[in-house]
């Protein structure tokens, strides 16, 4: 199998459609299967999957948990049964606009053995939320990164990512308590190989108020990322400390501005600490290697 499509839902029945009707027109000179993990959904998601593995049966593999696991082990789930030398990642509620995507980012995986991920920009659609102004993580983003790039942040919406499978043997347990799943995945990677950019605009990622992560305020998100920084750090030290400190000091000083503007005093007095002690260790090790 050269390539496997790799998807969780959890109540999307409102989206799913697309995202699998956007599978299945993919134009490929290759095979490819369609997993799709699904999180016990009860608005009637699963109906609509069974309906799609019944008229393409040959592409369609469903894993329809009994209890709902949570996104991490879901997805988790749904990876390890890909089967693909290539993953396509999709949650259940974005999807793709160009039927050349998959052939596109393989073409470009078979001819470069130094690439471990490649991704591209996404469209972004707002669903019963208020469009704000939604931060544009591609605008400086160079044609090669690696991983010391993607540790101060990550530059891929989730449905534009296709990598090698099998870059890594397990995924590492101390991961699977924390949110943020595909840019953890991106890190074991792109420890592997490099990150390859295209311009082309070929999935739209879909920001709503109910999503597991969307709904979450900024703040959240960022105390969020901040923890997966700091556990990832963990996993892989000695290996590109200088870069995860920098990325702790430099979204830990971003956090206190958060607090502060939202007057949230005692937990900027609380997190002030982690910023100075991190950015005198940078200190430290600027001067140190400078004399």
């Amino acid at each position: 199998m050269k390539l496997s499509i790799c998807t969780i839902t959890y109540n999307q029945k409102e989206f799913i459609s697309q995202a699998l009707n956007s599978f299945l027109t993919q134009q490929t000179n290759f095979n490819y299967e369609i997993i799709v993990a699904d999180d016990c959904s009860t608005d009637g998601t699963r109906d609509i999957l069974l309906q799609y593995q019944s008229r393409y049966p040959e592409k369609m593999h469903l894993i329809l948990q009994e209890k709902n696991v949570g996104m991490i082990k879901n997805f988790k789930t749904a990876l390890e049964a890909c089967k693909g030398q290539y993953v396509a990642l999709c949650e259940g509620d974005d999807y793709w606009i160009d039927n050349q995507k998959l052939q596109k980012q393989v073409n470009l995986l078979n001819a470069r053995p130094d690439i471990a991920i490649s991704f591209h920009t996404a469209q972004i659609e707002f669903s019963g939320i208020e469009p704000f102004a939604f931060p544009n993580i591609n605008e400086h983003t160079k044609e090669i990164s690696t991983i010391e790039d993607l540790i101060q942040g990550n530059i891929m919406h989730t449905p534009t990512c296709v990598f090698r499978n099998h870059l890594f043997t397990k995924y590492p347990k101390t991961f699977m308590q924390l949110k943020l799943g595909d840019w953890l995945l991106h890190l074991l990677n792109a420890h592997k190989g490099n990150i390859h950019f295209m311009k082309d605009t070929m999935a739209v990622y879909r920001v709503q108020s109910n999503s597991s992560w969307s709904s979450l305020s900024h703040i959240k998100q960022v105390e969020y990322f901040l923890q997966a920084i700091k556990t990832a750090k963990t996993y892989f030290s000695p290996l590109y400390d200088s870069n995860f400190n920098m990325s702790i000091k430099n979204h830990s000083r971003y956090l206190l501005k958060l607090y502060k503007r939202k007057k949230m005093y005692n937990k900027l007095i609380l997190h002030w600490p982690t910023f100075l002690v991190y950015s005198a260790y940078l200190k430290f090790k600027y001067f140190k290697k400078k004399n």
